[in-house]
């Protein structure tokens, strides 16, 4: 600190012990009637002194603390800059077939699995974090969605995870991408209609998800993107 910061700090810490003093006197009297007036004097002055001497001991904490910037302190729209920093998503690069031909296709979308360890922090740092994650983005694979055998073990999987999500958490998604393994018969047909652009037409995306109990989970209508690879 300068000079003139440490005669602050110590007419601060003078006014405030006086101040307390002045407080005390009256309670002391009322408390202590026939008390000398010489004793109460010197067992104020004994007060003040000790307090002003007990804030300058504390000082440095005192700065120390000042110095601490919480980070709820800052501004919210600071604090949403640092979330979608944290919760930043690797491009994925893919070939997918179209029209017979390989192409390479990226997506900046996020693999569903276990969630960013920042939405277990706090419960407000949660709520604050919870749209941004959902946001960017979801990518899943399937294979083999409808075969002999019924629903595919990938097709179950995607329906635990948005069930255990939760309708509220399911509607924040803004993009859920599935993409479907051209490996049987159904798959094939799935490839045909993208290519078509029957996946354009939201009736048709609202019956693929009948198909596999996925349309009433809460996710919408808009976010759902279905392609094949």
């Amino acid at each position: 600190m300068d000079i003139f910061t440490d005669d602050l700090v110590v007419v601060t810490a003078q006014k405030t012990a006086h101040d307390v003093r002045r407080y005390a006197a009256p309670k002391l009297r009322s408390m202590y009637p026939y008390m000398k007036t010489n004793t109460m004097e010197k067992l104020l002055e004994k007060v003040e002194t000790d307090f002003k001497q007990g804030i300058l001991d504390q000082e440095s904490e005192h700065r120390e603390t000042k110095s601490r910037t919480s980070f709820f302190s800052l501004s919210a729209e600071l604090r949403n800059t640092i979330y979608e920093i944290v919760l930043a998503v690797e491009p994925i690069d893919r070939h997918r077939l179209s029209s017979g031909k390989k192409k390479k296709e990226t997506v900046h979308d996020r693999r569903i699995g276990p969630r960013p360890s920042i939405l277990s922090v706090s419960k407000q740092v949660r709520s604050e974090t919870l749209s941004i994650f959902y946001s960017t983005g979801l990518y899943t694979h399937i294979h083999g969605l409808l075969g002999p055998k019924g629903m595919s073990a990938s097709a179950r999987m995607l329906r635990s995870y948005l069930r255990m999500l939760g309708r509220d958490q399911a509607g924040m998604i803004k993009r859920l991408r599935i993409s479907i393994w051209r490996e049987d018969d159904w798959s094939q047909e799935c490839a045909r209609r993208e290519e078509r652009g029957d996946f354009d037409d939201p009736r048709a995306v609202q019956l693929f998800l009948r198909n596999y109990d996925l349309h009433d989970l809460g996710v919408p209508q808009a976010a759902w993107v279905i392609d094949t690879f």
